[in-house]
């Protein structure tokens, strides 16, 4: 579903689109525990604040998060004054609960859309494409192949890929994931898309353990 919130309506909504893959798990996922019951919670968005400071954008610039959850990136893009916000998730559970947590703040600048990722379709262009932890849970070659098709269509200016690194976990929230490392990532998006910058960062679950993340700035190569 493709929602476009006022700042008090979650319930006028328009559906647009449904979605597939591995919603059931997800959807139970955000009904039945809390933030401090998932280990992707991040109190400190670190490298991804990071990356998305290097893009120097202007406040009108069009950004989107992938695989948003409760809060992800819309909270910083919004106390840093920026007005043309997506947020994409698969769980309709997740996109409430970021609502209810953003009310105080200015959700009319919020589109909120349902989907699977490989199944969004927009007509917008976006100026940077934010994911943490999504593409990982594409395991094989036609998900990862459609994934990079959805960003040349839709990312025309910065692309930030955050997945497990080599060194990091093997699985997440039960399900297979694919680790990278920066040379695979640039290998896969590179066609259209040229390396700005990478890091590794240990993210502190909220169960006091640790799992390394490797991120990828990539910017738009110009023609």
């Amino acid at each position: 579903m493709f929602y476009k919130l006022a700042f008090s309506t979650f319930n006028a909504l328009i559906a647009l689109q449904m979605d597939g893959v591995n919603k059931k798990h997800w959807e139970q996922i955000y009904a039945h525990k809390s933030s401090n019951e998932v280990s992707w919670t991040q109190l400190n968005l670190g490298v991804a604040a990071s990356f998305f400071n290097q893009a120097e954008l202007a406040s009108d610039a069009k950004l989107i998060d992938v695989g948003s959850g409760r809060k992800g990136m819309l909270e910083f893009w919004l106390n840093t004054g920026f007005q043309q916000l997506t947020a994409l998730d698969v769980s309709a559970n997740a996109l409430k609960q970021l609502s209810d947590e953003l009310l105080e703040q200015d959700l009319d600048k919020v589109t909120l859309v349902e989907t699977d990722v490989l199944n969004f379709t927009s007509d917008a262009s976006f100026d940077y494409w934010n994911d943490r932890a999504v593409f990982h849970f594409l395991t094989t070659e036609a998900e990862k192949q459609k994934y990079v098709e959805q960003v040349n269509r839709m990312a025309h200016n910065y692309l930030c890929i955050g997945t497990f690194s080599k060194a990091g976990p093997r699985k997440c929230s039960g399900l297979e994931i694919s680790q990278y490392n920066p040379e695979e990532l640039t290998e896969l998006f590179g066609g259209q898309f040229e390396l700005v910058d990478s890091k590794l960062e240990a993210h502190q679950t909220p169960f006091g353990t640790e799992q390394e993340f490797v991120f990828c700035l990539f910017k738009r190569k110009e023609l």
